[in-house]
């Protein structure tokens, strides 16, 4: 079987849980059929990190793209110039995007195509394609912008299977688009095995919130809900680490409102940093807490049970439909409210040992999503879009 995973528009560093859970699928196929060719389509600078994280891999390349990065971005001026015009959606399409002759020529080679959520144009030939659908983006929630939408709805409507991955944003999926449900699968993922064996964590004086920066991703609420709680217990004080990719804008509100509260010692960004780093925060916290406002689903929340942290959430749908779908018992509050995040915090600290048996019986319900699993999962579509062909 000749595997292509077309992901032209997942950049390391960039693209958070799609790019983690990008490298765990391809290095889990690899392992798990390595009679199978794999080629990856990422863009041209990034080779590097995946063969840091994967392994030796197949890449190919559009010649013309590949042009745009080893002639005109390997000079100075050069970068410069394409950066400036990659701020234009138009432009940008033009220099980053995927060529539809050169795709076509591609899928002559190639017996299945895997597509992860991406912006771009659908371009691959349909019935060669399983379209990964981490969320379902509508116009009422973030990301659904007109573009992604038209993007995402062809991508649904022509590709031989799509996949979801969590509960909440498969149920929107069947809700929107119930003709074709034959076509949709539900395969939950994680970037690490939950049956993992980890050293005896220790327990920090911090509440560590793992998240690129968004409004939805709600900090402002967190950072109010810390003071309240910090000012209102006589008990334990605590500080929180967030880290992600920043948006400077958002970033000095914060700022604003962290001087405003005179926490500047009990609030960090780290910004994006290593998953190295991002796990020994997750060992050594004092717990793990989401309070977004919108998720397909909060992968926060399943590395919390990996590292068998408590944790905290917030009361929206895609956390409700997770806990029922795999009978979890997770600590909620209404993120609207700083006030009922910090008495959920209060809680936490008042009962800490029964917030973590929470969190060891989660990890314990889902320890039969692996990577093994995951991948042997898209492999079996693949090999019924190649029994069809």
């Amino acid at each position: 079987m000749k595997i292509l995973f077309e992901a032209n528009s997942i950049v390391p560093n960039k693209s958070g849980g799609i790019e983690y859970f990008l490298y765990s699928l391809v290095k889990a196929w690899a392992l798990e059929y390595p009679e199978d060719e794999i080629m990856l389509h990422i863009p041209p600078n990034t080779h590097q990190e995946y063969i840091k994280n994967v392994g030796e891999c197949c890449f190919v390349v559009d010649p013309f793209y590949r042009f745009i990065y080893d002639v005109i971005d390997s000079k100075w001026i050069g970068r410069v110039i394409t950066s400036r015009l990659r701020k234009f959606k138009l432009l940008r399409y033009c220099l980053t995007g995927m060529r539809k002759g050169w795709i076509k020529i591609i899928d002559k080679t190639v017996d299945v195509v895997i597509y992860p959520f991406q912006r771009e144009l659908f371009c691959h030939e349909p019935g060669k394609v399983i379209f990964i659908m981490h969320d379902f983006r509508m116009f009422d929630m973030p990301g659904g912008d007109q573009i992604t939408m038209a993007n995402q709805i062809s991508a649904i409507t022509k590709s031989a299977f799509v996949v979801v991955s969590w509960p909440f944003p498969f149920a929107r999926l069947n809700e929107k688009f119930p003709d074709n449900s034959d076509r949709y699968f539900k395969i939950p993922f994680l970037y690490n095995s939950m049956d993992l064996k980890i050293e005896k964590n220790s327990v920090g004086d911090f509440l560590y919130y793992p998240t690129g920066m968004a409004k939805h991703k709600n900090h402002i609420n967190l950072i109010k809900a810390l003071y309240l709680f910090n000012n209102c217990t006589s008990r334990k004080r605590l500080k929180i680490i967030f880290t992600g990719p920043e948006i400077n804008e958002l970033k000095n509100e914060l700022i604003k409102l962290i001087a405003e509260l005179n926490m500047g010692e009990v609030v960090s960004f780290l910004g994006f940093v290593s998953r190295e780093t991002v796990f020994n925060l997750y060992k050594n916290c004092y717990a793990v807490i989401t309070p977004t406002l919108y998720e397909a689903f909060s992968g926060t929340i399943l590395e919390a049970f990996r590292f068998e942290k408590p944790v905290l959430c917030s009361h929206i749908p895609a956390h409700e439909y997770f806990c029922k779908e795999y009978d979890l018992n997770i600590a909620m509050f209404d993120p609207f409210k700083p006030d009922d995040i910090a008495k959920s915090i209060e809680q936490l600290t008042q009962n800490y040992e029964y917030y973590e048996q929470l969190s060891i019986k989660g990890k314990n319900r889902l320890n039969f999503i692996t990577p093994e699993y995951t991948s042997k999962a898209y492999h079996d579509l693949a090999e019924k879009i190649i029994a069809h062909s």
